[in-house]
């Protein structure tokens, strides 16, 4: 079968007539195959239970003539492309079929085979295009009918001609009222003049589509007289009235409430964060005074002790002195000599406090002047950590043996650091003087220093199983005079050196995990390479 061969239903009642239609088909080498009735009813119920590409109709059949003929065979066949051949030539009737459904007007008598093969195949075209122009239409309809945003179509001189449900919703306006007025109704009175001059010079451009959104706040206005936030898109369409524009509008009022509570918020959230760092900076400022405070009473306290041993030696000194001048000063004043030995032994005791106490007070700056400015001892330089650690063992073996506690130490070996040994050494000799007069009596106890590579991180863990921190004292143990041995003569200040010295020239962190009657772990987390 030759690619185009179609299939006709021929309605036809003249036998005659319809045996002519198969000879005009069979001169002209056409195999397309011909099925007829003859009359309206048998085409219909053919329809039920066949197909066919094309339907050739006359219009003088039993069962109907004329006009009518053409619509209830459309009717019936909506979808089939129908070619009118009949017998009467009048141009004014053929198109009043056309009008009516037929895609084509033949007169019987009129062409021949390679004719009527001819229409028939083009209005099996046409009335495909017509089914996908049909089919287009409904999708369009579709689309703008059940679009979220307002549609409306305009005519050059901005007429509404189309409103969508969407549109009659947000303007208020039922379309049956919009249709056929200015779009002015829908633009607030102040924007009037501007919105014609936009799609005016749109109409003039090249351009598919203008985005009015672009030109700045854009507003339409409801029914009941409410200004509405819109973003508007319009585009053009040729049509035989002209141009027709097509706006579709988009309702922005949430986001605009949207927009302004954001920037309210954010207005809000700046003035926060203002009066935040004004708090934070007077809090420092208050945290700065009060460390200051806690200083000065720490460093009077400390001092007081032995100050005051000398100042109270010192006095007896003067006094005594000064009862023995006035002796000797009396007439026929004199002493013994036991008495001058009994002075001298005061002398020579009381020298000896205000010694001790000048010596501790001597001491004491130096640990205060520590504290204060941490450096490290030795400078930078490239070191085996576990090498550092044997050292320390062994310059600390006589204290540990006095003390009774055993330390162990769990390093990989080779472990190079780029950082501050110095300042290494004096954290753990601090951690250990703190072990030693905080966590154990006189039982003794362990020490364990375990090391461990993350990275470009150092962690090591000084741990023992000592009493433990209460928990009330953990968080205000790395403060400057804090102890809970004063009276043992602790100033409170080796776990406040460790604090500086690994969070300064070793660049780190610490931490501490106590708990009462099992022991403390300090975790000091280091970079391998220290950072100056």
């Amino acid at each position: 079968m030759r690619d185009d061969v179609i299939r006709v239903l021929m309605v036809e009642d003249d036998v005659a007539d319809a045996r002519i239609v198969r000879e005009f088909f069979r001169m002209a080498d056409d195999a397309s195959p011909i099925d007829h009735v003859g009359c309206l009813a048998d085409a219909v119920a053919w329809l039920d239970t066949h197909g066919c590409d094309v339907i050739l109709l006359d219009l003088s059949l039993p069962d109907s003539v004329g006009i009518e003929t053409i619509k209830r065979m459309s009717r019936a066949a909506p979808h089939l492309p129908i070619v009118v051949l009949t017998g009467l030539d009048d141009p004014d009737f053929a198109l009043l079929a056309v009008e009516c459904g037929a895609q084509d007007y033949l007169v019987k008598g009129q062409g021949d085979g390679r004719v009527l093969h001819r229409v028939l195949r083009y209005a099996i075209l046409r009335k495909q295009f017509e089914e996908y122009a049909r089919l287009a239409g409904a999708r369009v309809k579709s689309i703008i009918e059940l679009a979220h945003d307002a549609i409306v179509a305009l005519t050059p001189d901005q007429r509404i001609v189309l409103v969508n449900p969407a549109a009659e919703r947000l303007f208020g306006w039922p379309a049956a009222l919009l249709l056929g007025r200015p779009v002015d109704v829908l633009v607030p009175e102040r924007f009037r003049q501007r919105h014609r001059d936009h799609v005016a010079a749109f109409a003039r451009t090249e351009e598919g589509s203008l985005n009015l959104s672009r030109r700045g706040e854009l507003y339409g206005l409801a029914r009941d007289g409410r200004e509405i936030p819109v973003e508007i898109t319009i585009s053009r369409t040729p049509s035989p009235e002209g141009l027709l524009f097509t706006a579709i509008i988009r309702d922005v009022t949430e986001r605009k409430r949207a927009e302004a509570e954001l920037r309210a918020a954010k207005d809000a959230a700046e003035r926060a964060l203002a009066e935040l760092e004004r708090t934070q900076a007077r809090l420092v400022q208050a945290e700065k005074l009060s460390a200051l405070g806690q200083l000065v009473a720490g460093v009077a306290h400390e001092v007081n002790t032995p100050i005051g041993n000398a100042l109270t030696s010192a006095s007896f000194l003067g006094d005594r002195t000064a009862a023995l001048r006035a002796r000797l000063a009396a007439p026929g004043g004199g002493f013994r000599r036991s008495e001058l030995d009994a002075y001298l032994g005061e002398v020579e005791e009381a020298a000896g406090i205000v010694h001790d106490a000048m010596e501790r007070a001597g001491r004491l700056v130096q640990v205060f002047k520590q504290t204060g400015t941490v450096q490290a001892e030795g400078g930078r330089r490239v070191f085996a950590l576990d090498r550092l650690l044997e050292e320390f063992t062994s310059a600390n073996r006589s204290a540990l043996d006095a003390h009774g506690v055993t330390l162990e130490i769990n390093c990989p070996p080779g472990l190079g650091m780029d950082s501050h040994p110095g300042a290494l050494s004096q954290v753990l000799s601090n951690l250990l003087a703190n072990a030693f007069q905080h966590a154990f009596g006189a039982e003794g106890g362990r020490v364990s220093v375990t090391v461990s590579r993350d990275i470009d991180q150092i962690h090591i863990c000084f741990a023992d199983d000592g009493v433990g921190i209460a928990m009330d004292d953990l968080p205000k143990v790395f403060e400057p005079f804090f102890t809970t041995r004063r009276h043992a003569g602790s100033p409170g200040l080796g776990l406040n050196i460790v604090f500086n010295l690994v969070n300064g020239p070793l660049g780190g962190q610490v931490t501490i995990i106590s708990t009462p009657g099992v022991g403390t772990s300090v975790l000091m987390e280091l970079p391998r390479v220290a950072a100056g």
